[in-house]
């Protein structure tokens, strides 16, 4: 997909290239006289394509401005230009460019669902009326009920007609047949959700633990809370004091506190039951590490290991006080949305990744073994006077972190002039050049263009969410089991993935309604 908006980069890059190039003509004509950086084309090409990504900013033409305090007005306009607007103008056009592209593609799949839908109602329309009859469409609940995953009409395959049957002429349309499958599709979500593992000796217990509402009440929160919040502090103060008599109080007390969060772990999944409690992250985070404090506990009543390990896991249980944030209507609706973005945005941080491989892998290949320490060719470089030898190509290792470092931008050219230095010539930077135009112009650009979009788009549609709560109410009715013209969802998702495409969905539904999709598509 971000091959096909290549295309759409290249004219801005070729102007961006043609500014750079007639910028660094006229430098050498001014400059080339008084000051260094520009006593040739070449090096003045250079240095004002660094400063294009204001590693070298001011020092590049700090020379020329106290030579001539006119040569501000020089640099004032190619920053404004190149920088502010050019630079911009590339974010823009990629930002722009992936969101059609990824409209374009969520509009594929949904027509692609919606051709599927049409091929199995024209396979069910046996004599090519345009619609079903009762006797197909009983036949074909019949024949879905064989599986588990989808509701059981057989028992009421005459109510469920009846309810497809909106025009009430006793016929299914494609419409209502779509609505149907729409349904199914909501149900097999909700019983995935729902689904519980069989309890046979512990349902009594579990019944009596939900009935009396044990585990439920605020009261109960609150204690855990406070428990929570005790832990970290009998963990901190156990790491502080020194008196023997103390620490075995407070040894006393984290054994105490570790039987209280295996009881109240064991109450939930007999009341909740374990598909349910393991679903929940906060319930995962807190059944681990108190397995695993009990095991450490163990240990060090037996002398295996340090006492200081169980302070440890008391101590990192109180990294769950940050669930307090969600308190805050503001933060946890960021956390919300940060965490659905975690999956959405693999594809394009993977695209990153292999981006900074491949130049790893080639850096290794190209530059391995001539940057060390003790390397008298580096001696009078920045590189050698930060004391940035761990950062090479060495090792692949090395060179992701060296490529990490690279996509930073901030100083970027004091690798490459080191490379330059220790290879002994100056087409080594090309590497580095054409790592800035590939890794951080483009693939990061694309990367942080879908980012701020998901990270915006979500926010705006859990604002307008929580602001209507009365179009949530019936968002959520419309989606149960019970009504037939339920949202339509496609029937391939994944219930518990946030994808990319997910993301535009709306959009391309926003883009259908308002006209065709802005930005060149392909």
């Amino acid at each position: 997909m971000t091959i096909r908006i290549m295309h759409t980069f290249a004219d801005i890059a070729m102007l961006l290239g043609l500014f750079v190039l007639l910028s660094a003509y006229l430098a050498t004509l001014i400059f080339r006289d008084t000051i260094s950086e520009y006593e040739d084309y070449r090096t003045a090409l250079l240095n004002l394509f660094v400063l294009l990504t204001t590693a070298n900013n001011p020092n590049v033409w700090a020379g020329a401005y106290t030579f001539d305090r006119r040569a501000f007005f020089f640099f004032f306009t190619y920053l404004v230009v190149g920088l502010f607007f050019l630079m911009n103008l590339v974010f823009t056009v990629i930002y722009s460019n992936y969101k059609a592209q990824m409209v374009n593609e969520v509009e594929k799949r949904t027509t692609a669902r919606q051709q599927c839908l049409r091929a199995a109602f024209r396979i069910l329309d046996v004599r090519q009326q345009n619609w079903i009859d009762g006797a197909t469409m009983t036949a074909l609940l019949h024949a879905m009920s064989s599986y588990s995953q989808i509701p059981d009409f057989r028992n009421n395959t005459h109510e469920v007609f009846l309810a497809l049957d909106k025009r009430g002429d006793f016929r299914i349309w494609q419409d209502e047949f779509e609505g149907l499958c729409d349904v199914i599709a909501i149900e097999i979500e909700r019983k995935s959700r729902k689904h519980r593992m069989p309890r046979s000796r512990v349902a009594e217990l579990s019944r009596v633990i939900t009935e009396t509402r044990l585990i439920s009440e605020p009261v109960h929160d609150l204690i855990f809370w406070i428990l929570t919040l005790a832990s970290v502090l009998v963990a901190f103060f156990g790491s502080q004091v020194v008196s023997s008599h103390i620490k075995n109080q407070l040894i006393v007390s984290e054994i105490v506190l570790v039987c209280v969060f295996m009881v109240d772990a064991f109450l939930k999944i007999f009341s909740e039951g374990w598909t349910s409690y393991w679903r929940k992250s906060l319930n995962q985070y807190d059944f681990l590490l108190t397995c695993s404090t009990t095991i450490i506990q163990t240990a060090a009543y037996f002398h295996l290991v340090e006492q200081h390990w169980v302070s440890i896991l008391l101590l990192a249980r109180g990294l769950r006080l940050f669930c307090f944030m969600r308190f805050v209507s503001r933060w946890n609706l960021m956390i919300q949305t940060i965490i659905h973005l975690i999956p959405a945005t693999a594809p394009v941080v993977a695209l990153q990744l292999i981006v900074c491989t491949l130049f790893s892998l080639a850096g290794v290949h190209l530059f391995g073994g001539k940057v060390y320490l003790g390397n008298r060719l580096l001696e009078d470089t920045d590189y050698a006077t930060g004391q940035l030898y761990a950062f090479n190509y060495n090792d692949y290792g090395s060179a992701m972190v060296t490529s990490f470092n690279l996509c930073i931008v901030n100083n970027w050219y004091v690798f490459m002039d080191a490379y330059a230095v220790a290879t002994g010539t100056p087409w080594s930077r090309v590497f580095f050049i054409f790592f800035w135009a590939v890794a951080v112009a483009f693939t990061l650009n694309v990367v942080v263009a879908f980012v701020v979009e998901a990270f915006v788009f979500r926010m705006e549609k859990a604002e307008a969410q929580k602001n209507s709560p009365s179009l949530s109410r019936s968002r959520s009715r419309s989606e149960s089991p019970s009504h037939v013209r339920g949202k339509r969802r496609a029937l391939g998702r994944m219930p518990h993935i946030y994808s990319c495409y997910d993301l535009y969905e709306d959009m391309a539904v926003k883009s259908n309604a308002t006209g065709p999709a802005t930005g060149k598509m392909t």
